[in-house]
């Protein structure tokens, strides 16, 4: 996960460092300056007990759980994989009446910043959320949307990303539909990283093996522009256990 530093000096540069993709040396000294030594070494154990390790790819995943288990390291009931757990996050986000949030324009707000390759909050998208609902989504407490130099953004691009993929699975009807929006948008000449994040999170929300085996399919129809989404659905086959098959 890329993490960004400013100097003071008065050249004023960026330097951006990198943690390893393998957190788990990493993830008890987080957690503890996260919680502190005793609640991290809770959760810590809880996270290997539970065999969550496979639910945290980034940085950020691991943050998302430390929040969401701050106030009872011990007995908050944490969610059994990363797609949960960003549901879960989610979840977290209610209207001023109280009830869960719809969710639908924020998915295709990231599904079109995506595709538009922008990480920033533009005046005219809030017509897409709904009046109110960015300064929701802006509150400290929902790991979200975050306001940098007076613009909104995502908190992370990988947030962004799972909306994105949300909206392809629980907003397009159907496997041909999916195909066609990816297509029209152009979404598989995206830069390498947000296409492993993109399908990274798409793969695992196919709710069947009919619906891997056809998007395994159309991506192998252009194996070379389509592999970064071979990929993530040939991971998503390996850990369901299912054989996918190109025909003739």
């Amino acid at each position: 996960m890329p993490v960004s530093d400013r100097s003071d000096k008065p050249d004023d540069r960026w330097k951006v460092w990198e943690l390893p993709n393998d957190l788990s040396e990493m993830r008890l000294r987080l957690l503890s300056l996260w919680l502190g030594e005793r609640r991290g070494a809770i959760l810590d154990q809880r996270i290997s007990t539970e065999k969550l390790s496979a639910a945290i790819v980034s940085g950020y995943d691991l943050r998302l759980i430390a929040d969401l288990a701050e106030s009872d390291p011990e007995h908050t009931q944490l969610p059994p994989n990363r797609a949960a757990l960003y549901r879960t996050i989610l979840a977290h986000v209610t209207g001023v009446d109280g009830e869960p949030l719809d969710l639908e324009g924020l998915k295709k707000l990231a599904w079109l910043m995506v595709t538009q390759r922008r990480r920033r909050i533009q005046p005219d998208d809030e017509t897409l959320l709904g009046r109110g609902i960015l300064q929701l989504l802006t509150e400290k407490n929902v790991p979200i949307i975050r306001t940098v130099n007076g613009q909104s953004e995502f908190r992370h691009d990988q947030m962004r990303a799972f909306l994105a993929a949300l909206w392809l699975i629980e907003e397009t009807p159907g496997i041909l539909a999916l195909q066609r929006a990816t297509t029209e948008s152009h979404a598989f000449d995206l830069n390498r990283r947000d296409q492993e994040d993109l399908w990274g999170f798409l793969a695992p929300l196919l709710k069947s093996a009919g619906d891997l085996q056809e998007l395994w399919t159309f991506a192998n129809d252009d194996p070379v522009e389509r592999a970064v989404l071979i990929a993530a659905l040939q991971a998503e086959a390996d850990t369901r256990e299912i054989s996918l098959t190109r025909f003739a």
